[in-house]
């Protein structure tokens, strides 16, 4: 498991880069930047386990619940496939 430092080092990396991404979200949603970096980690196939490393494990659980209401349904089925029919590599 990483150090405080090592996690605090990655995650200010992680925000510089994709930026392009991060913009989109950011305009299209009333997301935070902990709010963004979940989506983005969740749209490079993170699971809960991998991103416990670096956030608490309860933010998971309610990060996913609470964007619910901060983006419009389109964007929130994509970020977390939750249509059935969707499918990101595919569509």
């Amino acid at each position: 498991e990483p150090k405080t430092k090592q996690k605090n080092a990655f995650i200010k990396e992680f925000r510089n880069s994709l930026v392009r991404l991060r913009t989109f979200i950011a305009t299209s949603t009333k997301a935070n930047d902990d709010d963004i970096d979940f989506c983005i980690y969740t749209m490079l196939g993170f699971n809960q386990k991998e991103f416990s490393l670096l956030f608490n494990v309860e933010q998971y659980r309610t990060l996913k619940h609470r964007l619910k209401s901060k983006m419009p349904e389109s964007m929130y089925n994509m970020i977390f496939n939750t249509e059935n029919n969707y499918d990101i590599y595919n569509n």
